[in-house]
């Protein structure tokens, strides 16, 4: 069964442990938008003022909670705006999983309107970078990104064509690509443990509320309908 590509970053995202993305909607950035809306709000879109305010609050994020985070900005001006978010993101450790989509691959070197070059700009940045051109080459080259921001902590980056993001590639490819998939579930697993550090807090405050209790009723097993 064929899926979108744009889908299967969602689901890929889901599966490490990402729970928020941060960018701005439009442009090429489309696809994989609209299939964050139908991920049942398992992976949550957070939008921004622009692309840099998005690349810190991710970093940001992935920080305080111990999971890896992403943004996405669109082609052109979208993604440069990543740069300075990204960079503060590398400096600090933080699992960021990075989406800059691109311009269509038969206007490349055709000085096309908004035409960048991601793989230079991103390079001192990012712990790996790499170009989607086809749909075949997306779950090994987003796999390879995502355990790059997680096992080393930093920017793990792809920049997908732009008519890449919307098209299908075929359920054999998946299958293909399920040693990769077990070692992301492993890194994302490695990298924030069983939770995440804010699941953590959360068990951790409960357990003190609950031994509280336990000791104002002098260690008696009574219950308490808000205990």
């Amino acid at each position: 069964m064929a899926q979108i590509v744009g889908s299967y970053l969602v689901d890929l995202m889901i599966r490490s442990g990402v729970r928020n993305i941060y960018g701005i909607v439009g442009d090429s950035a489309n696809p994989v938008i609209d299939a964050i809306r139908k991920s049942d709000g398992n992976l949550k879109f957070i939008n921004v003022r622009n692309e840099e305010a998005g690349a810190f609050a991710a970093g940001a994020d992935s920080q305080v909670s111990g999971c890896p985070t992403a943004v996405i900005g669109s082609s052109g001006p979208g993604s440069l705006h990543l740069l300075n978010g990204l960079y503060d993101c590398a400096r600090n450790g933080a699992s960021v999983f990075a989406i800059a989509t691109h311009i269509p691959t038969t206007e490349i070197g055709t000085n096309y309107f908004q035409e960048t070059r991601p793989d230079q700009i991103f390079l001192d940045c990012a712990k790996y970078i790499g170009y989607v051109t086809s749909a075949a080459q997306m779950p090994r080259i987003a796999e390879l990104a995502m355990q790059a921001a997680i096992l080393e902590r930093g920017v793990g980056m792809i920049y997908p064509a732009r008519r890449c993001v919307g098209c299908a590639h075929r359920a054999s490819d998946v299958g293909a690509s399920h040693r990769n998939r077990e070692i992301t579930r492993t890194a994302s697993r490695s990298r924030s443990g069983p939770r995440c550090r804010s699941d953590r807090k959360e068990q951790a405050h409960r357990d003190f509320r609950r031994r509280r209790l336990r000791g104002r009723t002098g260690g008696s097993s009574a219950t308490f309908a808000n205990a």
